[in-house]
């Protein structure tokens, strides 16, 4: 995965909900105003910034056993998904991040891995909750365990459990027509669609949500009920440096939105994830654990 210059856009989002262009740049902060000013006038109104993601390096020692890859099982005593990814929250603590609804809101509830019987990994810490009929509190769908006794390991089990992909970076577009893949626990497999539509404010109306937000749409990896959570992947390339394929990752899996007589969705049923710069913004993450 090539670097990016400071301060080029990695994409172009538009959120016509708040008439808006919504902006992926990389590493804003050492960008001369004058510069930005020079491409779009001092009258930015009209912008939002996606902040940029700092990634934590691993060393690629791959071993599917502890700790336990993206993609695997876990459990309460109420809920069984898909671990999505791993990083770090503000208080310097290991969190494994899937989705907000794979918990009630306020828990606090012990996690396991993969069955309840199995040593508990932690305990369920936040998740993001909306509720507001007109949208004005929207978030994406997330939450996170914070890992106590097992570390996470930035890889996912591809094409079978004896085999691990590393995910080495980040992908933040979500553009239309990019073919994105799904590890679920519950499918047991890693299984392809293609961007549909993105940016998407919904009305979820379940779970502890009302409206949500920068939702992509999918046609059509499989998933079942458990796979909720797991990590959506893109950019699968060989890696000549690394004698493997790679991945990079792109958000979580949070469900199905099916459609019928919709102004501006076709007729149909949409897998649907939220990207990966939203739930690393509404968890207030520190960084997100990816392969070097």
């Amino acid at each position: 995965m090539t670097k990016a210059e400071p301060g080029s856009i990695q994409a172009i989002i538009p959120d016509t909900k708040n008439n808006k262009l919504i902006l992926s740049v990389e590493d804003m902060s050492s960008v001369k105003t004058s510069k930005f000013n020079s491409l779009f006038g001092t009258e930015k109104d009209f912008l939002a910034f996606i902040p940029k993601i700092s990634t934590k390096l691993e060393a690629d020692t791959t071993n599917y056993g502890d700790p336990f890859p993206s993609g695997s099982l876990i459990q309460s005593n109420t809920h069984g998904c898909t671990a999505g990814y791993f990083g770090d929250n503000q208080a310097n603590q290991v969190v494994l991040v899937t989705a907000g609804h794979c918990a009630n809101v306020g828990s606090t509830e012990a996690w396991y891995q993969p069955w309840t019987e199995d040593p508990k990994i932690g305990n369920w810490t936040f998740r993001t909750t909306s509720s507001n009929s007109d949208g004005s509190d929207a978030v994406g769908d997330a939450g996170y365990i914070t890992l106590t006794s097992r570390g996470g390991n930035p890889r996912v089990p591809y094409p079978n459990s004896s085999t691990l992909i590393p995910y080495t970076g980040v992908y933040t577009s979500d553009m239309v027509g990019d073919t994105v893949y799904l590890r679920g626990a519950f499918t047991g497999a890693l299984s392809a669609g293609v961007i549909t539509h993105s940016n998407v404010l919904i009305w979820w109306g379940n779970s502890g949500y009302g409206y949500e937000n920068n939702l992509v749409f999918v046609q059509s990896y499989a998933s079942i009920g458990g796979d909720s959570g797991g990590p959506i992947l893109t950019d699968y390339a060989w890696d000549n440096s690394k004698g493997s394929y790679t991945f990079d990752l792109a958000g979580t899996h949070v469900g199905v939105a099916t459609f019928k007589d919709n102004q501006y969705i076709p007729d149909g049923a949409y897998k649907v994830y939220n990207p990966i710069w939203r739930s690393y913004t509404d968890l207030n993450l520190d960084s997100i654990y990816v392969v070097h």
